[in-house]
């Protein structure tokens, strides 16, 4: 099935592209108003690609005694089952637990994407979000030569470690369905109003809340920024990195990675007519300098792009 899968998406054609509604320009890559800043020392990489006990603190939830074999991309399962603390565990990365609600612990790796692909066996998930339901597949738009974008996943064995991108918000609405979770969005579930400012209220909004954590941090890890903490657009490997393979970045909630770093994140917050609706995607990225919790952009529903993936919430 695995070689099939990787056969069909070398066969496929470049899926459209999203248009990045924020205007980013590469010669300053930010969002919501980040400035660019360089320099900086190397941090050391673990190169997992899935939390391991030793990652999360006990709040965490890892069952460690408990946990089934984990494969090269960190997919476990296939049953869903509980942690100790409450939250998800079976189908995409480990989650870690804040006061109210749990959430991924590194964005959703390819590994644990091309096993959600094998499950559907090439059709569309059975519950799709209202908005979703004129798609056939969940394929992602695959890299040159067959398509445009270089970082598009081949989902092949070297780099099943790495975030998922080139998918759209129906399919990480998907994934996160299929695995007993929720797209993050609204604290206690549900969508987030995109013209309010509740994308920037750390009651209201998931991902927000959980990148500032309990300390407010601006950055995730504190509340100045760091050159190179992250995978962003001052580091020189420019392309997704495995997730945790910046192993420093991490914060606001203990055991979280990635959130101002390596792929931005598409999150539950929609707005605008159906055929032409668009959606908040948040924090850093490897082509931004400077990412931030409060970095946001708009992104059209249907829009792929390599510099764009997602991670999931739940209640416990």
């Amino acid at each position: 099935m695995r070689v099939a899968l990787v056969l069909v998406l070398g066969a496929l054609a470049a899926a459209a592209c999203g248009l990045d509604l924020a205007g980013t320009n590469p010669s300053a890559p930010t969002d919501g108003g980040a400035s660019s800043t360089s320099g900086g020392s190397s941090t050391s990489s673990s190169g997992a690609g899935e939390p391991d006990s030793s990652a999360l603190d006990d709040g965490g939830g890892y069952v460690e005694d408990a946990a089934p074999a984990v494969d090269a991309g960190g997919y476990v399962g296939p049953e869903i089952g509980k942690d100790t603390s409450g939250c998800p565990r079976g189908r995409g990365p480990v989650m870690v637990r804040t006061a109210s609600y749990c959430i991924d612990a590194t964005e959703v790796t390819e590994g644990q994407y091309r096993a959600f692909l094998e499950a559907m066996g090439g059709a569309r998930f059975d519950s799709p979000h209202a908005s979703c339901t004129g798609k056939q597949n969940h394929l992602p738009s695959p890299p040159p030569p067959q398509g445009a974008l270089l970082h598009c996943p081949l989902l092949s064995d070297a780099t099943l470690g790495r975030p998922i991108v080139c998918v759209d918000w129906c399919d990480a609405h998907a994934f996160c369905a299929w695995a007993g979770k929720r797209l993050c969005g609204a604290i206690g579930g549900g969508s987030i109003k995109t013209n309010g400012g509740d994308y920037r209220n750390s009651g209201k909004d998931e991902w927000y809340a959980a990148c500032l954590g309990p300390g407010g941090n601006d950055f995730a890890y504190g509340k100045t920024f760091e050159p190179n903490r992250c995978n962003s657009f001052e580091d020189p490997n420019n392309r997704p990195l495995d997730v945790m393979e910046k192993d420093r970045c991490t914060g606001g909630v203990a055991g979280l990675y990635d959130m101002v770093g390596n792929v931005r994140e598409l999150e539950n917050a929609c707005s605008g007519p159906e055929a032409a609706a668009t959606c908040l995607r948040r924090g850093g990225g490897w082509d931004l300098a400077e990412g931030a919790c409060n970095n946001f952009s708009a992104f059209a529903r249907n829009g792929r792009d390599d510099t764009t993936g997602f991670r999931c919430c739940a209640d416990p």
